[in-house]
C-alpha cells in the first residue's frame, strides 16, 4: 500500500487545475477531495487505495469525520492539508479546499489584522470557478478545478483537517496539544 503523502495528494490536484472544466464537483468540493485522495494514493497493485477518509456527502459530514477521528485542527496548516471554511450564516462547514502552500508564521504574526481576526494567506486549490454560479452553485454544484489564495482564519471558525497523521509514521513528538498553540500564536498575533 501506498503510504499517506501530502506531496502526492497535491501533485494530483495540480494535475486537475483548469484541464477539468466539464467534471462536476459535489458538497462544496468534498468529493473532490476524495476524488484526489484516493486516485493520489491508488496502488495498481493491491487494486486498492491507501486514502484514509470515506466520501462526505458535503464538507460538514468532511468535518465531522475529521473530529470523529481526532484530526480536525486549528494548529498552523501545512501543504498537503484540507481546509473547510465554516459559515458563520448557514452555520455549517460549506466549502473545502487543499493546502498547496501556507505563509509562515513569522510573516503572519508581523501582518495587521484584518476585519478582526488573525489569519493565514494560503494557496489552495478548490473546486468551482466561473461555471459555478446560479443554480448550479444552490444545488453544490461546481464545475471545474481552481487555484485560489485564501485568507483562513481560526478565529472565524475555519479548520485544518490533518488527515495524514492517520498514518502512525507522521505524528509530531511534540507533547503540548495543538489546540493550546494555536491559542499561543493567537495572542502572540494580538499582542504585536
Amino acid at each position: 500500500m501506498i503510504p499517506l503523502s501530502p506531496a502526492l495528494f497535491v501533485s494530483a490536484a495540480n494535475a486537475l487545475v483548469a484541464v477539468s472544466g466539464d467534471r462536476v464537483w459535489r458538497g462544496g468540493g468534498a468529493s473532490l477531495i476524495h476524488h484526489v485522495g484516493y486516485r493520489s494514493h491508488f496502488d495498481h497493485g493491491a487494486m486498492r487505495s491507501s486514502w484514509p477518509l470515506p466520501q462526505a456527502d458535503d464538507c460538514e459530514h468532511l468535518a465531522r469525520l475529521a473530529a470523529a477521528r481526532g484530526i480536525l485542527s486549528t494548529g498552523w496548516p501545512r501543504a498537503g492539508e484540507i481546509v473547510v471554511f465554516w459559515s458563520g450564516m448557514e452555520r455549517t462547514f460549506t466549502r473545502a479546499a487543499i493546502i498547496v502552500r501556507a505563509e509562515s508564521a513569522e510573516h503572519c504574526h508581523e501582518r495587521a489584522r484584518v476585519m478582526g481576526a488573525s489569519f493565514v494567506e494560503c494557496l489552495t486549490i478548490e473546486s468551482g470557478g466561473s461555471a459555478g454560479e446560479g443554480t448550479r452553485a444552490r444545488l453544490g454544484l461546481e464545475r471545474g478545478v481552481r487555484e485560489t489564495v485564501r485568507k483562513i482564519s481560526c478565529e472565524k471558525e475555519h479548520r485544518f483537517i490533518r488527515w495524514v497523521d492517520l498514518d502512525g509514521r507522521a505524528r509530531a513528538a511534540d507533547p503540548v496539544p495543538e489546540r493550546v498553540r494555536c491559542e499561543e500564536r493567537m495572542r502572540e498575533a494580538r499582542a504585536a
